[in-house]
């Protein structure tokens, strides 16, 4: 089985024995395209030597280019070279397998797709995709709640793929597959040109803060999704983030969680009158 994550194609091969939990992992982003992961699982059925207290750790080879990464509920060898990865489950529940696959692609899409993963909430303005960072809890899903009942469409609540970080590329967001906390985010395969990225503060009113480029860096790095904290996976990511802020514009979104903050980007987005007079 292939799966389109992002611009990342992971082929998964052994994993029938995760059974259902797939379908409570994922949507099915199934794909024909050509591969740029391909996953080799074991189920060994029980904890074995996985122990939940036990720390991630990472040991990397830089001469032969692979990782290896032991988790609390998998250990995996990551071939960044190749594109093989070999992993080996203690325990199959949903949690595992969404840890699993978006360490897949931490460490290959910087390499393979020149992209990212953003913490981040994803919507749809006239054609353009808008992400609005935060940590956990402080305004992605009421953001995304009140977005979705103004009648705009969510790419996510939690997450965003953010390719097309080239030199000549432009930047693009493409919806997971991965299945949130609940049913706002859409269903099927979306690929949408970046338009801004707010970092979003709770406040009284609405309001946008412009910010120089050495305050956009730290924001971009902020919600960039690394969980292996090593120079050799950090080092391709910390250029992309540079590209990303030359690219994209970053600003501070004052929130007041009302509606009205959608007119605001609208504006900031440059768009027509007639569109933010829908709002």
């Amino acid at each position: 089985m292939r799966i389109a994550y992002g611009s990342l194609v992971i082929e998964m091969n052994g994993l029938e024995a995760l059974g259902g939990e797939f379908s409570r992992t994922l949507y099915s982003f199934a794909t024909k395209r050509a591969k740029h992961v391909s996953v080799v699982a074991q189920y060994r059925g029980h904890q074995d030597c996985f122990d939940r207290q036990r720390p991630l750790s990472v040991e990397v080879d830089g001469a032969s280019s692979t990782v290896r990464v032991d988790s609390p509920y998998w250990d995996a060898e990551f071939d960044l070279g190749t594109g093989r990865v070999c992993v080996r489950f203690g325990r199959l529940w949903a949690p595992a397998v969404d840890q699993f696959l978006k360490t897949v692609a931490q460490l290959y899409a910087s390499r393979t797709c020149g992209a990212v993963l953003l913490h981040s909430a994803a919507i749809v303005i006239e054609g353009q995709a808008v992400l609005f960072t935060a940590p956990s809890g402080k305004g992605k899903s009421t953001l995304a709640k009140i977005s979705a009942g103004a009648g705009y469409r969510i790419l996510t609540e939690e997450m965003a793929f953010v390719g097309g970080l080239g030199l000549d590329e432009v930047p693009r967001v493409l919806s997971l597959p991965v299945r949130e906390r609940n049913s706002l985010q859409v269903r099927e395969r979306i690929d949408l040109p970046l338009g801004a990225i707010y970092s979003l503060q709770w406040s009284g009113d609405d309001r946008v803060a412009e910010l120089p480029k050495s305050r956009q860096l730290p924001i971009v790095l902020g919600a960039i999704c690394v969980g292996l904290r090593h120079p050799y996976v950090v080092r391709p990511v910390l250029a992309l983030a540079a590209a990303l802020v030359e690219k994209v514009p970053v600003r501070v979104l004052y929130f007041r969680q009302m509606p009205t903050f959608l007119k605001l980007v609208c504006s900031q987005l440059g768009l027509p009158a007639a569109v933010q007079e829908t709002i």
